[in-house]
């Protein structure tokens, strides 16, 4: 299986299982919940980076950086409809909702990753760097 496959498809199951605990945390903390969300949304932008970073260094290819991160959007999006699907106590989500939760999340995963694939890509480029013994 290729890096970007294998790397996007579980980076988007960990997003997936941070932001079911952190519906559930939101849930029981009342006034907190938005500083849980902030901290949730900081743990997507630190996978997708690591991610963009860890398959741009791997590949050489920024592209692939991108497309992880794509990938892993697509997951992490797809996983959040079934989650809103199944604990929405007010029925289902509307067309736009779910078009604009998808949205979001394949955007944020194409951008992040690709912005920190080209690092990846780059330090790949620089070789290994200096030896620890001088």
């Amino acid at each position: 299986m290729s890096p970007t496959l294998s790397w996007g498809i579980g980076a988007g199951l960990l997003i997936v299982a941070i932001d079911a605990l952190t519906l559930l945390v939101v849930a029981n903390v009342g006034d907190a919940g938005e500083m849980v969300e902030l901290v949730d949304l900081l743990a997507n932008i630190a996978i997708l980076s690591f991610v963009g970073l860890r398959v741009g260094r791997m590949t050489g290819i920024v592209r692939s950086a991108a497309e992880a991160g794509v990938i892993a959007g697509i997951v992490a999006g797809l996983g959040n409809l079934a989650i809103l699907f199944v604990t929405r106590a007010g029925g289902p989500p509307t067309t736009l909702e779910m078009i604009q939760g998808l949205a979001l999340n394949v955007a944020m995963g194409g951008v992040i990753a690709w912005l920190n694939g080209v690092v990846g890509a780059r330090a790949r480029q620089a070789g290994p760097g200096p030896s620890p013994r001088r």
